[in-house]
């Protein structure tokens, strides 16, 4: 797939903005709601196509300022101690405006000074005022195609609710600027969040903040033992965009330092990336909207030239096909229900054996991980062999889940291929139907769908020391609290590891559930719009028994025109 330029990507979807809506008013012209919604449809998904971009990072890193800096205004607030504590989300808006969305669904709108009540652990302690995210619409040209600026709450303060909102956000992001300060060293805690970051998003961009606050000769000796403790981690090779994001916000225009550069590069990814799927996308679907409107027309044209008689005849013909059509489409929906279930079945019985096969191997790592730390003290020796639990979980699970993933794609695939041999062959009688009747073919071939890779899975396990109750033995001594410590997480770790199966499976019994579901709705959304389209044609061509002689001319005229428009839109819609 090739890149486009922002400038090429603009052009090209205000293009096919324009072919949308000619065929939207096309359809309103011949009355076919349906055909004029999806051509709305596709319109409305070019437009308001939208990119999160997810700026992330330990606490107290300046992501609330380097946001500010991107909308060229000190909206979001800042302060000296850790602040945000609940996602924001920045899209593009004529004015701006600041809504609140509370977990009840409840939605208020605020001034724009009022924010910081609302998104500040200062203002929102522990998020006590239940609030689910804040949205603001702002007139930033950084905004302006389809970009949503997502700020999160930084991981690895004392706040944990604040890195539990930032964690789950992660599926959702299209594109991630990590930001490191230049003041310090990056943390173990940051490096651990930037592998979960790195397995989510597509596109990472590494920024290293706070350059201001070094000398001049301490910059580049910082910016190296930063990349080479991110590539160390990472295990490749990095870039790293040294920034000031308090400059930069401060005089954007004149700022030298890499902010410039990581502006322009995100909007370019933003543009190469999802603007040229979304352009990919959309140029097929108008093409084939051209193609099948083209065809509709056609039917009518021929189905307008048969004397009367012939046609009602040749419509009650088609109606008895389409019946029978309908019913071997019913019949073939069972192969594919049967099938993903066996498959989601094998998933389980694969993890069940895996689990097993793995649990001593996690207790020995955490035995090992406590000899090593138990000279801690009892909060930090919990704290590692917390990690080390999750560390060795996910590692443990991370070897699997790749071959699982290319075996269950690969399953899937079978089975919808299967059923997409099926599906075609009903889309094959529409076709021979309506070439049968009435010397037009129509109906095209139904699209493999393939599993959905958008996994909302991420590890997690417990600290078996989170409860009151459970607490109580660190009031001992720290020689006597030890082998608690110790017994707890060495009986906690088959647990968890069981724990994070269930994830997993639950994982993949949604994604092929879903998968399943909208391979099912698309077909039979396929095969009733094949019909309803036909049988509307139809009946538009039996209207020429109550037109005059002038009337009659006017619409095989009428219909000669807009054929003549789907062969420009098409030619449109070609590559050059």
């Amino acid at each position: 797939m090739l890149d486009l330029p922002l400038d090429q990507y603009n052009r090209t979807k205000d293009s096919l903005l324009e072919v949308a809506g000619q065929l939207a008013e096309l359809a309103h012209q011949r009355n076919d709601a349906a055909a004029q919604g999806r051509a709305t449809l596709l319109a409305n998904k070019l437009t308001k196509a939208t990119f999160n971009l997810a700026v992330v990072g330990e606490f107290k890193r300046g992501k609330s300022t380097l946001v500010n800096a991107f909308i060229r205004e000190s909206l979001l607030p800042t302060a000296v101690i850790p602040l945000t504590s609940v996602t924001t989300i920045i899209a593009y808006g004529p004015k701006i405006v600041v809504t609140v969305v509370f977990i009840s669904g409840k939605k208020k709108e605020i001034p724009a000074g009022k924010l910081k009540d609302y998104v500040s652990e200062s203002e929102n302690p522990n998020n006590s005022k239940q609030v689910s995210v804040v949205k603001i619409e702002h007139p930033s040209a950084f905004l302006k195609d389809g970009v949503r600026i997502i700020d999160t709450p930084g991981v690895g303060s004392a706040y944990m609710h604040n890195t539990k909102t930032t964690y789950d956000y992660l599926p959702q992001i299209d594109a991630a600027v990590f930001l490191f300060s230049a003041d310090q060293p990056a943390s173990q805690v940051e490096l651990s969040f930037l592998k979960e970051v790195s397995a989510y998003a597509p596109k990472l961009f590494l920024v290293q903040n706070k350059i201001d606050y070094l000398a001049e000769g301490e910059i580049n000796q910082s910016l190296a033992y930063l990349t080479k403790t991110v590539e160390a981690a990472l295990d490749t090779a990095v870039s790293i965009y040294p920034i000031s994001a308090r400059s930069a916000l401060a005089s954007p225009s004149d700022n030298g330092d890499g902010f410039s550069a990581l502006e322009a590069d995100i909007m370019q990814f933003l543009a190469h990336s999802k603007g040229q799927t979304l352009i990919t996308a959309a140029s097929r679907r108008l093409a084939a909207e051209v193609d099948g409107t083209r065809q509709m027309l056609r039917l009518e044209q021929h189905s307008r030239r048969l004397p009367l008689d012939q046609l009602r005849n040749t419509i009650a013909q088609f109606e008895a096909a389409a019946a029978k059509i309908v019913q071997e489409q019913t019949d073939a929906e069972f192969i594919v229900r049967g099938e993903t279930t066996q498959l989601l079945e094998s998933i389980k019985q694969h993890l069940n054996i895996f689990v097993e096969n793995n649990k001593q191997k996690l207790v020995a790592d955490i035995d090992a991980c406590y000899l090593h730390k138990k000279s801690q003290g009892k909060n930090d020796l919990i704290k590692s062999l917390h990690e080390e639990l999750l560390l060795q979980t996910q590692n443990i699970f991370d070897q699997w889940r790749n071959l699982e993933e290319l075996e269950v794609a690969k399953s899937f695939g079978k089975i919808t291929a299967r059923f997409t041999e099926q599906g075609n062959l009903v889309i094959d009688q529409i076709r021979q139907s309506t070439k049968e009747h009435f010397g037009i073919e129509s109906a095209s071939h139904f699209e493999l769908e393939p599993l959905t890779s958008e996994s909302k899975h991420r590890y997690a396990v417990d600290d078996p020391f989170t409860l009151a109750v459970e607490s109580l033995p660190l009031l001992l001594p720290a020689p006597l609290a030890r082998p608690i410590i110790r017994a707890r997480f060495l009986k906690a770790a088959p647990s968890e590891l069981s724990r994070n199966a269930g994830r997993l499976r639950a994982d993949f019994q949604e994604r092929i559930t879903k998968t399943t579901k909208e391979f099912l709705q698309k077909f039979k959304g396929q095969i009733a719009f094949a019909l309803q389209e036909i049988s509307t044609t139809l009946e538009r061509a039996l209207e020429k028994e109550r037109q005059s002689a002038e009337e009659i001319a006017a619409c095989d005229g009428l219909l000669i025109k807009q054929l003549k428009i789907m062969d420009d839109l098409d030619a449109r819609l070609k590559p050059h």
